[in-house]
């Protein structure tokens, strides 16, 4: 008798259980149409990211996708946290959860429909969510490039950017900073984004590196699959202390950051013809490259010169024919660069 009794209530706290579901596993399933609305360009090194734009109110919502080592990604989407697999044409959530760590890439600015002008801002920090903290990195021409913020991020001070703090130390070797896409090799890049006229305005560690992976992505209203790049930056862990020293060398007065720089003054006038003259002074011989762009980042003129001089080199940049209003020139000589707007009148 007893153990029939034993054996009804044994029955019956199984029938509870398997009654009461586990609220951290519950599964919502999510078509593609309601999450992937505008994916970038992973081949170009942008990271894995998605923006969300809802078109009939204009408001911007941020979205991220991060790829995990267990199969199971995780997405951030205006600032919840999930985390997925996936099932076919649809998203199984799993669960919330916080994560431990973030392969980061990150823009709170949507650019639906192409419209560069919403990549103005050069400042957006993330530390609100609690996770990591950081900004997101422009070139001059306020362009956006992409992300590199994670937990722990020594964030710069305004005025610093990873290329002068490359050019004030040199104990920085080549190899801190390194890129890595596996469908071509892992090489050593110190100079890989500033040969593209890049600032950067914050640096982060972003471990493990992640390589690629097939994605299944909606494209003009199909679901498709496609074999996506996935470009992941780190910097070697020593990096910390040497940026650390720097300014700590720099706000104590001992080293002079504009000693390393490379451009020594730059003045840009534009007359009534709107041919833009550059007076370049510079510190070493070598090729200058000048870039004209609108203030969203369209590049409209690309030109390179050889400095002869050291006290003045002249520019000139044919700008006729562009519509009136303001533009940026950045030009760039060995790494440094500076940037200046002017006026087609």
């Amino acid at each position: 008798m007893k153990c029939s009794l034993l054996i009804i209530l044994l029955l019956i706290c199984m029938l509870t259980k398997a009654g009461v579901q586990d609220s951290s596993m519950q599964v919502v399933r999510l078509n593609y149409e309601q999450v992937l609305v505008s994916p970038l360009d992973l081949s170009e090194g942008k990271g894995h990211l998605w923006n969300l734009c809802n078109m009939d109110k204009l408001k911007t919502l941020s979205y991220e996708r991060i790829f995990r080592n267990d199969s199971t990604i995780v997405d951030v989407f205006d600032g919840s946290i999930y985390k997925y697999k996936e099932n076919g044409s649809c998203l199984e959530l799993l669960r919330s959860e916080q994560p431990t760590w973030w392969l980061a890439y990150s823009s709170p600015i949507s650019m639906c429909e192409g419209r560069a002008d919403l990549w103005q801002s050069d400042s957006c920090t993330f530390s609100s969510r609690g996770v990591y903290s950081g900004k997101y990195a422009i070139n001059q021409a306020g362009k956006y490039i992409c992300s590199v913020v994670a937990a722990g991020t020594l964030v710069l001070s305004e005025e610093d950017t990873l290329q002068n703090v490359f050019l004030q130390h040199e104990q920085l070797s080549s190899d801190m900073l390194v890129y890595n896409d596996s469908a071509i090799s892992s090489t050593p890049a110190r100079m890989s984004c500033m040969e593209e006229n890049y600032q950067w305005k914050i640096v982060g560690f972003p471990f493990p590196l992640l390589l690629s992976k097939k994605q299944t992505v909606l494209q003009d209203g199909q679901i498709v699959s496609q074999d996506r790049k996935f470009l992941v930056l780190r910097l070697s862990p020593n990096i910390n202390e040497e940026i650390a020293k720097v300014q700590k060398q720099n706000a104590s007065g001992v080293e002079d950051g504009h000693k390393y720089r490379v451009i020594s003054e730059c003045d840009i006038s534009c007359d009534e013809n709107n041919q833009v003259k550059v007076t370049l002074g510079v510190k070493q011989f070598s090729q200058a490259t000048v870039i004209v762009s609108t203030l969203s980042g369209m590049l409209l003129r690309r030109k390179t010169w050889q400095c002869q001089s050291s006290l003045q080199n002249e520019i000139l940049v044919d700008c006729s024919g562009f519509s009136l209003g303001q533009y940026t020139i950045s030009i760039e000589v060995g790494g440094d660069m500076v940037s200046k707007k002017f006026v087609v009148k």
